[in-house]
């Protein structure tokens, strides 16, 4: 509800988010097939709708799901996960991305951070999203170098960021950095402040992405992992109800060259339709369990 929309003083919500749009493949209504983040992981990493009672990560660690970064794995790309949050096994992430051909699970090292970095941009569940972006294309950067040493040696890379700063505890968001409403005085302003500045990190990753060359031909996939409710049905916490927006979440995929850009008005689609897209995007075809099926056919 805020991408694409103003204010009540005309000041967009998402301004750099809404200036990509029309550079890539974007589904007006896309949904998240739960309210949890590892439940909304798992749909979106293997394509398949997540455990009504329970969670995958934790309770079928050894299942053989097949998912997305196993079939990268075999067309040679090298898996990374990196989030802001510093459990990394937080719901058993780690163990599970491990399991499922992940070669690299890590939150951000706050050691690597400055003193006024660690004093100033850490707030809510951790570090704030561009710390994390500029921290992974530093490891992006060492990797690369590794693989260019060793001969004919080409890796492409499957990386997944989990960002933190849009995650609750929006009124956390510093002073400084509260571009709409400086004094949160309603829940509603706190969480357009959060939504705000997270567009604005998003901005770091791409002025990151566009320094290095050896990325050029990336394909960038920008959704949430699930939704939360801003005061629409007088709800705003995403475990009391089930209404549209908690589940909504944006959806915009960035093809590089792969694919002219398009806008997809008359079709819904959810989390468990992104990795078939994606091998679709790559034009690798193989056997699978996905239940989504890809947004281009």
């Amino acid at each position: 509800n805020f991408v694409e929309t103003k204010n009540e003083n005309g000041m967009e919500y998402t301004p750099f988010f809404n200036s990509l749009i029309k550079k890539g493949i974007y589904v007006n209504h896309f949904y998240g097939g739960s309210i949890q983040t590892a439940k909304g992981v798992f749909s979106i990493l293997c394509s398949m709708v997540p455990k009504k009672h329970g969670k995958v990560f934790e309770n079928h660690t050894e299942t053989n799901f097949r998912c997305l970064p196993e079939i990268l794995q075999e067309s040679g790309y090298t898996n990374l996960y990196y989030q802001s949050y510093r459990d990394i096994n937080f719901d058993n992430t780690k163990n599970f991305l491990e399991k499922n051909n992940f070669d690299v699970v890590k939150s951000l090292d706050v050691e690597e951070l400055t003193a006024v970095e660690r004093k100033e941009n850490i707030w809510g569940w951790g570090p704030q999203d561009d710390l994390l972006y500029k921290y992974v294309f530093k490891e992006l950067d060492t990797k690369q170098k590794q693989n260019s040493k060793i001969k004919g040696k080409h890796s492409p890379f499957f990386v997944t960021l989990q960002g933190i700063s849009s995650h609750m505890t929006f009124q956390w968001v510093p002073k400084k950095q509260r571009y709409l409403y400086k004094e949160n005085k309603t829940k509603k302003q706190s969480f357009a402040n959060a939504i705000r500045v997270v567009d604005q990190y998003l901005e770091t990753f791409f002025i990151e992405l566009n320094k290095r060359d050896y990325l050029k031909n990336s394909i960038v996939v920008v959704t949430g992992d699930h939704s939360f409710p801003n005061g629409e049905h007088q709800i705003y916490h995403n475990e009391t109800g089930f209404y549209d927006e908690f589940f909504r979440v944006p959806l915009l995929i960035l093809p590089g060259n792969h694919l002219k850009p398009k806008r997809i008005k008359n079709k819904s689609y959810s989390q468990v339709d992104i990795a078939p897209t994606l091998l679709d995007l790559i034009k690798v075809q193989t056997s699978h369990s996905f239940q989504g099926t890809s947004i281009l056919s």
